[in-house]
C-alpha cells in the first residue's frame, strides 16, 4: 500500500487483501500522478483521494471489490483507466468533492446498487467513458442531491438489471 505521497506513482503491480486500499492520497499530496499500475484489492478501494488538490489518475487497471477510485478532494482528473468494481453498493468510480473529470475510462461494475459513477458533489464532467453495470439497481451514473452543473457528455452506458 501506498499512502500520503508528493510525486508520481506509477508501474507497480499492487494485491490487497487485507481491507486497506491499494493507493491512499492523504492531505500532503497535491500534484500526484497515479499512473500505469495494477492494483487488484480484495477487500477494500483501488484508490482512495482524501486530501489533495488536483491529483491526476491516469493509465491504471484497477479491480476492487470496493470502489475502484473514490476521492474526496477537488480537482481530480480519472482518464483512461480499467476500472471493476465487484460487490454491492459499490461504484467503479465515487466522486464525493467538485471540479472532478473522469473521461475515456472503461468502467465495469458487477452488484446490486452499484452504479458505474456514483457523484454526490457538483460541477463535475463526465465524458466519453465506457460503462457498464450489471445487478439490482446499478444504474450507469447516479447523480445525487447537490450535483447542479455537473457535465455528462458521450458516454456509452449498458446496464443490466437482474
Amino acid at each position: 500500500m501506498f499512502s500520503s505521497l508528493t510525486g508520481n506513482i506509477s508501474s507497480n503491480n499492487i494485491t490487497i487483501d487485507s481491507g486497506q486500499e491499494g493507493i491512499d492520497l492523504g492531505s500532503n499530496s497535491n500534484g500526484t500522478y497515479i499512473f500505469n499500475n495494477t492494483i487488484n484489492s480484495s477487500s477494500s478501494t483501488g484508490i482512495f483521494v482524501s486530501g489533495p488538490d488536483r491529483t491526476f489518475i491516469h493509465f491504471n487497471n484497477i479491480t476492487a471489490e470496493n470502489q475502484a477510485i473514490w476521492t474526496e478532494s477537488p480537482r481530480t482528473t480519472i482518464q483512461n483507466n480499467d476500472l471493476t468494481s465487484l460487490g454491492a453498493d459499490t461504484s467503479g468510480v465515487r466522486l464525493d468533492s467538485a471540479e472532478n473529470i473522469v473521461a475515456n475510462n472503461n468502467i465495469s461494475t458487477i452488484g446490486s446498487t452499484s452504479p458505474g459513477i456514483y457523484i454526490q458533489a457538483a460541477n463535475n464532467n463526465m465524458s466519453g467513458n465506457n460503462i457498464t453495470s450489471s445487478g439490482a439497481s446499478a444504474y450507469g451514473i447516479h447523480l445525487d442531491s447537490g450535483t447542479s452543473n455537473s457535465i455528462l457528455l458521450n458516454n456509452t452506458i449498458s446496464s443490466f438489471f437482474f
